[in-house]
C-alpha cells in the first residue's frame, strides 16, 4: 500500500457498518499490495449481545467503505468473531487497496469482488463495491445446498468546516436452500421450490454527521439516521427506521479543578414494523443515556443512567444505572476496563437471520432486556508487537434466542426461534502478535448459559477457540493456516409425533490453509483449502458441512 492510500475496503467478513483501522502513515511499505485474510464462507458467531464484549475506543471520523458477505453454515470454514482485539497498533502486513478486483473459482464455490474509490482524501470522497459468492457443490444424499448472494454498497463523504457528512447505502440479495433433508426420503418430484427455497432481499441506508473539531474543550456532536427494509422474506416483511444523537463537552466544575469532566447525552430510537401472514408487530425502542465522566492521567470513571422505553400497545419505561471505568496500572502496558449496567435491545428479523439463515418464515421480533450486565478485562501490551486481553462478561436476560428444528413445513429442515430467560457467564482471552512478516492470533471463550424453561441452550457451543497464523516468505509468498475448535452443542429434535429428543452434537475441529503468490505490485494469485480433515460436521442439526474443498483465484489492484 502506498503511503497515502485510502483504506476503504475490508473484503473479508465484517459487519455492514463498521470502522476500519487507519493506515499507518509513519511506515514505508513495499510497493506490493499484500492481501491478508482471503474471503472464505464462514458460519457466524452467536450474535447475542452478551457474547460480544467490547471496549470503548476513540471514534474514528474517517468513513470507510464497507460491505458484508453473509455466511452459509454448511461449509464449516468457521472463524468465530469472539472479541475484536483492542486497537493498540497497526499490522504492517495487512494492507488493502482502494481500487481492487478479485475472482475465485473452486470445486464447490465461486467468489468475486470489485471496489472503486478515490484514493486520496479530499473534501469530497466516495466509494462503491460489488461482491458476491455462490456455492454449487453437492452433499451425498442431501438436498441441494446451493447458495447465491450479491451485495452492492457505496458511500459519499463531504468534509465541511464544522461537520463531516456521510451518506451510505446498500442492497443485498440472497438465495439459499433448506438442504438438510435426505433425498432418498424426499424425491425431487415430491417437493416444490417453495418447500426448500428461500429468497432474501435487504435495502439499507445510513446518514451520519459528526463534528470535525480536535479541540478537547469544544462541543462534540454526532447525529445518525438509519433505515433497513426487508420487503420480502418468505411470509415476513420488516421495516426499521432509527435515529440517534450523541452530544458531549468537557467542562470545568469545582471541586475537580485538575480533572477532565465531560457531561454527555445519548439518544437513540428505532421503530420496528413487521408483517407476516399471521400477525403484525409495530413498536419502537428508545434508548437514552445521561452520563458524567471524570478523567485523569491514569484513570477515568463514567457515571450515568439509562432510560429505555418500549413503545407498543403497552408502553414500558425502565431506568437503569450505568458505570464504566478504566484504570491504567502501567502506562501503555497494563490497563483494566470495567462496565456495569442494563440495556434494552431487539431481536430483529435480519439479526436472527445473520445467526441462522434457515429460520422459519413466521418470526416475531422481540425486545430483549439485559439486566445486571457486567464486563471486565485486563488489557496489556508487554512488547511492541505482543498484546493480550483476558476478561469475562456476565448478564441476565428475559429473552434469549435459541434455534430448534421445526416440523411444520416439509421437508422439516427449518428452525423455529424460541426465547428463554437466561443467565450468561462468558470468560474469554485473546493473544495477538504481529510484525512486518508474521501475524499470530489466538482467541478462546467459554459460554456458560443457564436456561430457565428449556432443557439446554440449543445450538450454543460451550467452547469456541481459534488460532491463525500468517507469514510473508521471501517477499513473494504469503502463507497461513487457521484452526478452529467448536465445542459440544445440543439440538432439540421435534419428532413427527410431537415428542422431543435431546441430541448432543460432537465437538469438531475446522482446519484451513491459504497461500498467495505476489507476482508484482498489482497482481497476485491465491489458493485456499478448507476443512483439511475432510469430516462432514454439524454446527446446526441436519445441516452437514462440505468435506475438503478449495478455491483458487486472482486479485488485481489498480
Amino acid at each position: 500500500m502506498k503511503r497515502y492510500s485510502f483504506l476503504i475496503i475490508l473484503f473479508f467478513i465484517v459487519p455492514i457498518i463498521n470502522y476500519a483501522q487507519k493506515p499507518d502513515t509513519t511506515k514505508k511499505y513495499d510497493e506490493r499490495v499484500i492481501v491478508v485474510g482471503e474471503y472464505k464462507p464462514e458460519l457466524p458467531d452467536l450474535a447475542k449481545p452478551v457474547l460480544q464484549p467490547t471496549l470503548e475506543e476513540e471514534k474514528i471520523d474517517k468513513r470507510q467503505l464497507q460491505y458484508s458477505i453473509f455466511p452459509h453454515p454448511i461449509f464449516i470454514t468457521y472463524t468465530p468473531s469472539i472479541l475484536q482485539p483492542i486497537k493498540l497498533g497497526k499490522e504492517p502486513i495487512d494492507h488493502i487497496n482502494s481500487n481492487y478486483a478479485k475472482f475465485g473459482l473452486g470445486n464447490k464455490m465461486a467468489e468475486w469482488h470489485l471496489s472503486m474509490a478515490n484514493s486520496i482524501k479530499t473534501k469530497t470522497n466516495y466509494g462503491v463495491a460489488y461482491d458476491g459468492n455462490g456455492f454449487y457443490g453437492k452433499i451425498s444424499d442431501y438436498g441441494k445446498p446451493n447458495h447465491w448472494e450479491h451485495n452492492i454498497n457505496g458511500y459519499v463523504e463531504w468534509i465541511k468546516n464544522k461537520f463531516t457528512l456521510t451518506l451510505s447505502a446498500g442492497y443485498q440479495a440472497k438465495i439459499i436452500h433448506y438442504y438438510g433433508f435426505r433425498q432418498s426420503e424426499y424425491p425431487d418430484d415430491t417437493l416444490t421450490k417453495k418447500d426448500y427455497l428461500q429468497r432474501y432481499n435487504l435495502m439499507n441506508f445510513d446518514f451520519n454527521a459528526v463534528t470535525n473539531t480536535t479541540n478537547t474543550n469544544d462541543l462534540k456532536q454526532e447525529y445518525n439516521i438509519t433505515g433497513t427494509f426487508i420487503p420480502t422474506y418468505l411470509k415476513n416483511s420488516e421495516y426499521r427506521i432509527g435515529a440517534s444523537a450523541d452530544i458531549y463537552q468537557n467542562v470545568k466544575w469545582l471541586p475537580f479543578k485538575n480533572i477532565i469532566q465531560t457531561p454527555g447525552f445519548f439518544l437513540k430510537y428505532n421503530h420496528y414494523f413487521e408483517d407476516n401472514t399471521l400477525e403484525k408487530y409495530n413498536f419502537g425502542v428508545l434508548n437514552t443515556l445521561f452520563s458524567y465522566q471524570l478523567q485523569d492521567k491514569i484513570w477515568s470513571l463514567k457515571l450515568g443512567a439509562t432510560i429505555d422505553v418500549i413503545a407498543d400497545t403497552i408502553g414500558k419505561v425502565r431506568v437503569f444505572p450505568y458505570i464504566a471505568g478504566k484504570l491504567i496500572f502501567v502506562p501503555e502496558i497494563f490497563e483494566l476496563h470495567a462496565k456495569y449496567g442494563s440495556f434494552t435491545d431487539v431481536y430483529s428479523l435480519d439479526s436472527l437471520y445473520h445467526v441462522n439463515p434457515f429460520i422459519h418464515q413466521y418470526i416475531k421480533p422481540n425486545p430483549v432486556i439485559w439486566r445486571q450486565y457486567f464486563s471486565g478485562s485486563l488489557v496489556s501490551t508487554l512488547f511492541d508487537h505482543l498484546h493480550f486481553e483476558i476478561g469475562a462478561i456476565y448478564g441476565k436476560t428475559n429473552e434469549y434466542a435459541y434455534y430448534v428444528n421445526d416440523i411444520v413445513f416439509r421437508p422439516y429442515t427449518r428452525f423455529n426461534v424460541i426465547y428463554d430467560t437466561t443467565t450468561a457467564l462468558v470468560p474469554f482471552a485473546n493473544v495477538k502478535y504481529y510484525d512486518d512478516k508474521l501475524n499470530i492470533n489466538f482467541r478462546i471463550k467459554y459460554n456458560y448459559l443457564e436456561t430457565t424453561s428449556e432443557d439446554k441452550p440449543w445450538h450454543e457451543p460451550n467452547i469456541i477457540s481459534t488460532f491463525d497464523i500468517k507469514y510473508l516468505f521471501a517477499k513473494k509468498f504469503l502463507v497461513g493456516t487457521d484452526i478452529s475448535f467448536i465445542g459440544k452443542r445440543y439440538a432439540c429434535q421435534i419428532n413427527p409425533d410431537f415428542t422431543t429428543a435431546t441430541i448432543e452434537l460432537s465437538p469438531f475441529v475446522d482446519w484451513n490453509a491459504h497461500v498467495e503468490y505476489l507476482f508484482n505490485k498489482s497482481l497476485s494469485f491465491y489458493l485456499n483449502v478448507y476443512n483439511l480433515l475432510s469430516k462432514p460436521q454439524y454446527y446446526y442439526w441436519h445441516l452437514p458441512s462440505y468435506k475438503i474443498n478449495f478455491i483458487a483465484g486472482v486479485t488485481y489492484n489498480f
